[in-house]
């Protein structure tokens, strides 16, 4: 069974953690935008750090967040 997790690693390393798993990446990705609710409009937003949000890839001045694919038994 596939599942998604939501990486979270700060710059400082003081706030590294993990979100999921979550049965879908559209489910995940809801969830980052929950997370950073500090951004107005994570899709634009992340254009400036050759982020794709489509793909799971936000990059910005202090975290990197990552969609990733596992798979579980």
């Amino acid at each position: 069974m596939k599942v998604y997790i939501v990486d979270i690693e700060t710059r400082k390393g003081d706030n590294n953690g993990t979100l999921g798993p979550f049965t879908t990446f559209e489910k995940a990705q809801a969830a980052v935008k929950e997370y950073c609710d500090w951004i107005d409009d994570i899709e634009t937003y992340t254009d400036e750090f050759d982020s794709d949000f489509s793909k799971g890839e936000i990059y910005t001045e202090e975290e990197t967040i990552t969609i990733l694919e596992r798979e579980i038994q």
